[in-house]
């Protein structure tokens, strides 16, 4: 749990500077969205993509990043993932969250013109800068951790976490957290409010999954079911013989409740014996059959 927990302090302390960084950039006089759209759109494409920012944070010294960095910062703003970063993809991250009064302010001001190849005033395009790249390292570091952590049985680590229940409140997620390793209330909160985006003051199961770890729920609970069948067909211990004996394919075709280690057991034992002349396995044909075995 301590590598979850982890994943979940970067969110949180991640989240808090960015929130801390966007407040900073509205709050100056002569920030105004669009405006810092069309910087970074140079050719009036209405839409960014790697080379756009590539040129804007090298235009700020910001020469080493990767293309493999820069893809991962993309990824994050394309909200509605179609490839690339629209206005209103841009408008929903650099944005404040918490603070609706600044956003309203930077919404309310007037765009200007700024030509091809001039920068904005320094302050906000150092902001902007610094924005852009605290979003990049923190998805960086993220990207890492939850890497490492999905290639364990992050199935327990929801398990653990919910304790057989159905959604958590802000108090009970800082409870459980605090269990496993001390965090701060604020990253706690932050990573909170970032994994509740429905806003409904409760996180699910499928919230977890996928708002922190990028999953489908399908894809989470299709995992479930396959682990579980798998721990109840290892259950039943084959033995040395039985290892290269073909199963029927009747086996296969029954519905999921009938698949029982006494049915395995009966159409094992069946396969060494009812062969038709040519030695091929006779397999069961309907369930009446089956049934008079037991």
């Amino acid at each position: 749990m301590k590598q979850f927990v982890k994943l979940l302090i970067i969110l949180g302390e991640s989240e808090i500077d960015i929130e801390l960084t966007r407040q900073e950039l509205c709050a100056q006089r002569l920030f105004e969205p669009f405006t810092s759209f069309k910087r970074l759109d140079q050719n009036n494409k209405t839409k960014l993509g790697v080379k756009e920012f590539y040129e804007f944070l090298q235009d700020n010294q910001e020469i080493h990043l990767t293309k493999q960095q820069l893809d991962t910062l993309i990824k994050y703003l394309d909200y509605d993932k179609d490839g690339s970063v629209s206005y209103n993809d841009f408008i929903k991250i650099i944005l404040p969250q918490e603070h609706p009064e600044l956003t309203e302010l930077a919404m309310l001001r007037s765009s200007y013109q700024i030509e091809k190849n001039v920068l904005l005033p320094s302050e906000i395009e150092s902001l902007l800068n610094e924005l852009l790249l605290c979003i990049l390292t923190w998805r960086d570091s993220f990207e890492k951790v939850k890497v490492e952590l999905l290639k364990e049985d992050y199935n327990n680590y929801m398990d653990y976490l919910f304790q057989n229940h159905q959604q958590l409140s802000i108090q009970q997620f800082y409870k459980i957290i605090n269990e496993i390793q001390p965090v701060k209330q604020e990253t706690v909160l932050s990573c909170f409010k970032y994994i509740d985006q429905n806003r409904t003051r409760f996180i699910t199961k499928s919230d977890v999954i996928l708002n922190l770890l990028g999953i489908p729920f399908e894809q989470f609970t299709h995992k479930q079911q396959k682990q579980l069948q798998d721990t109840q067909f290892s259950s039943y211990n084959l033995s040395p013989r039985q290892t290269y004996l073909q199963i029927s394919p009747r086996f296969t075709q029954l519905p999921r409740n009938e698949r029982t280690i006494s049915n395995i057991e009966n159409i094992l034992s069946l396969s060494t014996s009812n062969k038709n002349k040519n030695g091929k396995i006779i397999s069961f044909k309907s369930r009446t059959q089956l049934s008079q075995l037991n």
